[in-house]
């Protein structure tokens, strides 16, 4: 059972706005939740301030690397950087990440259930991403020394993080994948789609096996971000993933513009899904990475989040950290 802790007005968003929204007899909240520009600016300004302070009170005393500014600027124009994660952090650290996603692949009922989806030739019926395991559980309680959760709560991380947005960010989802090779249509993610979640939020993926053109590379876009010259194209809708009609993409694009994300164990993704993209569909092997989404308080407003912490305020020494899973000391 998780510790509980006091939660910031932000934090309790989620559970006010529903509460409100079911309560209200002269505006449909809900309806509003859906976003259409700019009632979706005005509300995220409101929720926001807050990190934003943060973040200016704090920003003067942190000081940000070659390597961060590098990747900060790619993701203002480009909406995507990619670097070898040696770069940030020690390679021991990376080498730990991997020990441990090949020891949860390697458990009995994982084993079990890649055989079901590589004999499953059909998809069943209402089934979600049915060629994904998340090693984690589908919304894992994760202990505060978690080390995959360490790695997503790095400083260097979200340093980046909250530079490419302007405010401490929040965590809204933090997983092990492995995706499983199918010889089936593309489905969901894996089609080519713009993420809801937030004006501007970043999707990490640090690459735990070596990702070739057949095991299910990520694509993406560049310069369809919002903020990007074709952040227009197919633009984005909030609260539900925007699927432009199928080959629409292609049509639109040429090959030179569409962005393949191969590379060896170690490659580090971050991406800006507000942009044009589309997950790895493995035809053979299996892809296996870290995935953690980071927002705004909008963003988190939005979704809440995909997991819990057991813990205490004072497993996360850092402020942003603490900003970042809504553990706040004081």
């Amino acid at each position: 059972m998780a510790n509980r802790v006091k939660p910031s007005l932000v934090d309790s968003i989620p559970g006010l706005w529903r509460v409100a929204a079911m309560r209200s007899k002269s505006v449909d909240l809900l309806r509003v939740a859906k976003l259409k520009w700019p009632v979706y600016d005005v509300w995220r300004h409101f929720l926001n301030r807050e990190s934003k302070t943060f973040f200016l009170r704090d920003s003067s005393a942190v000081r940000t690397s070659l390597v961060q500014k590098r990747i900060i600027d790619e993701l203002k124009t480009r909406g995507i950087s990619i670097v070898d994660v040696g770069e940030l952090l020690p390679k021991e650290n990376f080498l730990e990440l991997q020990t441990l996603a090949e020891a949860l692949i390697e458990k009995s009922p994982v084993q079990r259930r890649i055989r079901e989806i590589q004999e499953n030739t059909q998809i069943p019926s209402g089934s979600q991403k049915p060629y994904l395991i998340t090693l984690l559980g589908e919304r894992p309680t994760i202990d505060s020394q978690d080390r995959f959760l360490d790695f997503s709560l790095n400083e260097q991380i979200l340093g980046i993080i909250s530079g490419y947005l302007g405010m401490y960010s929040r965590l809204l989802y933090v997983n092990v994948w492995c995706n499983v090779a199918t010889q089936a249509p593309a489905l969901f993610s894996q089609r080519w789609h713009r993420d809801p979640e937030d004006k501007r939020q970043v999707k990490v993926f640090l690459y735990l096996r070596d990702v070739d053109e057949n095991t299910g590379p990520f694509w993406f876009i560049p310069g369809t971000h919002n903020g990007g010259p074709y952040r227009k194209v197919f633009a984005q809708t909030m609260k539900v993933s925007h699927y432009p009609p199928e080959g629409a993409v292609e049509r639109r694009f040429k090959p030179e513009q569409r962005q393949v994300c191969i590379g060896k164990a170690g490659t580090l993704i971050f991406c800006d899904t507000s942009g044009i993209h589309r997950g790895g569909h493995p035809r053979s092997g299996s892809r296996v990475l870290l995935n953690s989404i980071y927002t705004t308080n909008a963003g988190l407003a939005l979704s809440g989040r995909f997991f819990s912490i057991s813990g205490s305020p004072t497993d996360f020494q850092r402020f942003a950290a603490q900003y970042a899973v809504g553990k706040l000391r004081n």
